[in-house]
């Protein structure tokens, strides 16, 4: 492994088999996410797993929970470490010529699913009018952030999703 590119290669081979095999590693929102969105959980390009990605349209959701940040709250990372790698990654997808729709929640509460699927058509919309390759919606803060800037949209009621035998337990807050 002191060859760059055939570390390089084995850590791609790793992921990939990861997304072929449905072992990497995601959280009960990103599967909930995913079970309503479609798309492909944990999906590889070259060394990073996109938590949903729609590879025909090159775009991307990546759910941004209480876990998020792990590393930082660890002590493996300093957040502003933290922040240059996420810069960098999605820099990286964007050249690669992906766009992102970001959910942020980082108390790990989704709105319902009508509206859920109107912040992925509001994001779709976004990329298919303008030239910009990035949108947030900051459920925590009750905003949308976006090239263009920030505006503040009501996600409506919260909930809590829960896994517990399999099964989804949805509670309102």
């Amino acid at each position: 492994m002191q060859n760059q590119k055939v570390k390089n290669l084995a850590i791609e081979r790793q992921l990939e088999s990861k997304y072929k095999n449905g072992n990497g590693i995601s959280s009960i929102q990103q599967n909930y996410l995913h079970n309503l969105f479609g798309g492909e959980l944990n999906y590889a390009v070259n060394r990073c797993l996109l938590d949903i990605a729609f590879p025909d349209n090159k775009i991307y959701i990546e759910y941004d929970g209480g876990g998020h940040d792990l590393l930082v709250k660890l002590g493996k990372l300093s957040q502003r470490e933290f922040k240059t790698k996420e810069i960098k990654r999605q820099y990286y997808y964007k050249s690669k010529g992906w766009k992102l729709i970001r959910i942020i929640s980082c108390n790990d509460l989704l709105p319902n699913d009508e509206m859920l699927l109107n912040i992925i058509s509001i994001g779709y919309e976004f990329f298919e009018t303008t030239n910009h390759t990035w949108i947030y919606f900051d459920i925590d803060n009750k905003l949308i952030k976006n090239a263009e800037g920030i505006k503040e949209f009501n996600f409506g009621e919260l909930r809590k999703i829960e896994n517990i035998l399999g099964e989804y337990n949805i509670n309102e807050i």
